[in-house]
């Protein structure tokens, strides 16, 4: 039965949302603070990975973050912060640190993203999008980050991810450019796009298939009225929907608030930079482990992309990370060098991170007429297809919620 829903936020999981719940035949509009256009959905890397099915929370971690704690060009970073959300956060974030829970996401992960790299296939004959298939290539330096990788790699082939772990001279054959590193694991099983066409792509689409897109709306009331009705105030209009979908990415827990919820979600800043592309340049998208940067090629630009700053809601950018990223990079590839007049944009997004690094798709433990599709962290784009298809299956009865993935799992 057709319904009317509202989707809040106009990021990748809001309009992949609302790719689905149209093709369910739902009437459905989506509200945007901004014109659709200022999301970390369009920022980040563009990666597709199935290979990244180790959640954020995994032992080790915390450890990390403490050793990085005080450095301002570290890849990992946590602003302390007095207050009871942020502390409730990082408890949670200890207790979920550990290898039970890591063992019982891996193989969530690993199914939603297969599921979500199938359907991003899907997405691209229909959208007209870009999808290449090169897979990626995790880029070691040390010895530790070696055996690391190695051990991931075992996991991944278990669960039928493939990949190929490779020496020095093996990743210098398969790119063109100079490489400098131990050696690296390929994830044929990955993918990469760019995060703009695909955004700009379901825009278009969604527009001509009906779906109401209110831009510069920023919701200032949710009220659940009755079991299928609910009030969306947007710049003090309100409008009344059977179905809500809290979709706002970082700002998801602000929303959740209005409806006696306390998600447990905190900002994790990332940044990247645009270069366009120089002559000689790499052609697989990599990740340089120690680093934790990214490195995406596009059809005309290179992506560089980095670090996770936990704190609070601000796009305040650092140029303390932003050298660190770019520092990084000729440690990697000794010849890819990027003078300041290059580099077209420093981009800072905030994403949306869940204690147990897994994200939040499901029914507000209040109100069944209201579902919650936020917390993915890095994933977002990789995860938003499946994470689209499973919000509309569940509002049409088609698919229970995940336990695991459950809103209220930390209640």
């Amino acid at each position: 039965m057709s319904k009317r829903i509202a989707i809040i936020g106009g990021g990748i999981i809001g309009l992949c949302s609302a790719y689905y719940l149209r093709k369910s035949g739902h009437e459905v509009h989506v509200y945007d603070t901004h014109d659709f256009d200022d999301s970390c959905s369009y920022g980040n890397a563009g990666m597709i990975v199935p290979s990244h099915m180790i959640p954020l929370a995994a032992p080790g971690m915390i450890s990390k973050g403490l050793k990085w704690m005080f450095k301002a060009s570290s890849p990992f970073y946590v602003h302390p912060q007095m207050h009871y959300s942020f502390l409730r956060w990082l408890y949670l974030f200890y207790h979920s640190s550990n290898q039970i829970q890591v063992n019982q996401s891996i193989p969530i992960l690993t199914e939603m993203s297969l599921q979500s790299k199938s359907l991003w296939k899907d997405l691209a004959l229909d959208l007209d999008l870009n999808l290449e298939q090169k897979g990626i290539l995790m880029l070691y330096k040390s010895v530790a980050a070696a055996e690391e990788e190695t051990r991931n790699a075992k996991i991944a082939t278990d669960l039928g991810l493939e990949n190929k772990i490779l020496s020095k001279d093996e990743v210098n054959a398969l790119e063109n450019v100079s490489v400098d590193v131990l050696g690296a694991v390929h994830y044929t099983c990955d993918a990469h796009l760019s995060p703009r066409s695909a955004m700009m792509a379901l825009k278009n689409h969604l527009n001509r298939s009906g779906v109401q897109l209110h831009s510069n709306s920023k919701v200032d009331r949710l009220e659940v009225l009755s079991k299928n009705r609910v009030e969306v105030c947007s710049n003090y209009t309100p409008q009344y929907f059977e179905e809500v979908v809290i979709a706002s990415g970082s700002w998801s827990h602000q929303l959740a608030k209005m409806l006696d919820f306390k998600l447990p979600l905190l900002p994790g800043k990332g940044y990247s930079i645009t270069i366009p592309k120089v002559q000689n340049h790499a052609t697989i998208p990599s990740i340089l482990c120690e680093a934790k940067v990214a490195m995406s090629p596009f059809e005309n630009d290179f992506r560089v992309s980095g670090t996770m700053e936990l704190g609070g809601l601000n796009s305040t950018v650092n140029s303390k990370r932003i050298d660190g990223i770019i520092n990084s990079i000729n440690q990697y590839y000794p010849n890819f060098d990027i003078k300041p007049l290059e580099v077209k944009s420093a981009w800072t997004g905030l994403r949306p991170c869940s204690p147990d690094g897994m994200p939040y798709i499901g029914t507000h433990p209040k109100f069944s007429n209201v579902k919650i599709a936020t917390g993915h962290g890095m994933m977002g784009l990789s995860l938003a297809p499946v994470t689209g298809q499973y919000i509309s299956e569940i509002i049409n009865g088609e698919r229970k919620s995940i336990p695991k993935l459950e809103p209220n799992r930390f209640s």
